[in-house]
């Protein structure tokens, strides 16, 4: 059965459902096969052992106050006529700014924490440390370059279950960030695939630069490159009312 836009519903995700969001996650992630992005960070795939402990840590984010600075959000985007789960999102909101007079202190101390993180980190069997500890300095590096503390939106992921891709799913899940945002009057960042790409710039985002990570030095062949983009509430795009149902 074909899916319109208007059996689309957004659901928030939590104990209850985390499962179901992973698994879309995973498979959205994994759709590549051997040539999936993820497995420079799970070489072996999302085993059972790697599924349960990254369960862990969503419901670990989960557990932070939705108001609270910093706070994540996580939602499954489905058919409400199928009840298939066809897209799944995660979003931060760092909504209070950094004062530009610490922000090459705060910078400093992000880039100092992850690496002691990482440093003290005993190893997991099937998760890459290394390939973790270079992507989230490239993050943190980007951000700092293309926000400079500015309050915004952080779509952390957004994944399409293969079998859906091309139908809105993924579009209606960006939505809900785009109007938190516009509400806000700050920017939605985010760092794209390069396959990805054209589908942020039609929402109205724009490109920043690449990320500067190089998934290639961690066992994957051929391109793998990223970048970082911003869409600015001043922008053209149109920002649909989505609900979401509890």
């Amino acid at each position: 059965m074909a899916t319109s836009a208007t059996s689309l519903t957004l659901i928030p995700v939590g104990a209850h459902n985390i499962e179901t969001w992973h698994d879309v996650y995973a498979r959205s992630f994994m759709a590549a096969g051997p040539k999936s992005f993820s497995l420079a960070f799970f070489p072996d795939g999302f085993t059972p052992s790697i599924t349960a402990w990254r369960i862990e840590t969503y419901l670990s984010a989960l557990a932070s106050s939705p108001s609270s600075n910093g706070s994540q959000l996580f939602f499954l985007v489905t058919d409400a006529i199928t009840s298939t789960s066809l897209a799944a999102s995660r979003w931060v909101l760092n909504l209070d700014p950094t004062p530009p007079s610490t922000e090459e202190q705060d910078l400093n101390g992000t880039l100092s924490a992850i690496e002691s993180e990482y440093a003290n980190l005993p190893p997991r069997s099937g998760v890459n440390n290394p390939a973790f500890r270079a992507l989230r300095l490239a993050q943190a590096r980007a951000k700092h370059i293309h926000l400079h503390g500015r309050p915004h939106v952080y779509l952390w992921l957004l994944g399409t279950v293969p079998e859906a891709r091309r139908r809105g799913a993924a579009r209606f899940a960006l939505e809900w960030g785009l109007r938190k945002a516009r509400d806000q009057g700050v920017p939605v960042y985010l760092e794209s695939s390069e396959e990805a790409v054209g589908f942020y710039l039609a929402a109205g985002f724009v490109m920043c630069g690449p990320l500067g990570f190089d998934a290639r030095m961690f066992g994957l062949g051929g391109r793998h490159e990223f970048y970082a983009m911003i869409w600015e509430p001043s922008s053209n795009g149109v920002v649909s009312d989505i609900g979401v149902r509890d």
